[in-house]
């Protein structure tokens, strides 16, 4: 009888326990039981704990895309002008200055070893998570 006492103690206890820690995060005082209803939808066979998982997986293969498409060849164009305006030191006179650039970048990263090993930095999480390929659709 003292065990079944001790317990109903311990669940007491841990009942106030709780009732205190949602009190105060949500200021809410829990003097009866509150219904609860399903927020979302769970299919057969999916796991809720799985999904950051594969959000991982997904971020690393847009990573491995992004960084194959640094290799390939790019050309970039710039350009700039400036206009200064001002008065010499010496006669007072205005003396104006016109001048651009323009620029035209050709880039081939041939043998870009860098972007070699940030590709195999990308893959290496994924080879690892192979097993997951059945969860990814």
């Amino acid at each position: 009888m003292n065990q079944i006492n001790i317990t109903k103690n311990n669940i007491s206890l841990q009942k106030a326990k709780l009732i205190s820690s949602i009190e105060a995060i949500t200021n809410i005082r829990l003097d009866d039981a509150i219904s609860m209803e399903e927020a979302l939808d769970v299919k057969v066979g999916e796991f809720a704990s799985l999904q950051p998982i594969k959000k991982k997986i997904n971020a690393s293969r847009l990573g491995i895309k992004a960084e194959k498409e640094k290799l390939y060849p790019s050309i970039t164009a710039h350009g700039n002008y400036y206009f200064s305006t001002e008065k010499s030191y010496n006669n007072n006179k205005d003396v104006n200055e016109k001048y651009g650039n323009i620029g035209i970048v050709l880039n081939i990263p041939l043998l870009s070893m860098s972007q070699y090993k940030e590709i195999e930095e990308y893959t290496t999480p994924i080879s690892q998570d192979n097993f997951f390929k059945n969860l990814i659709p």
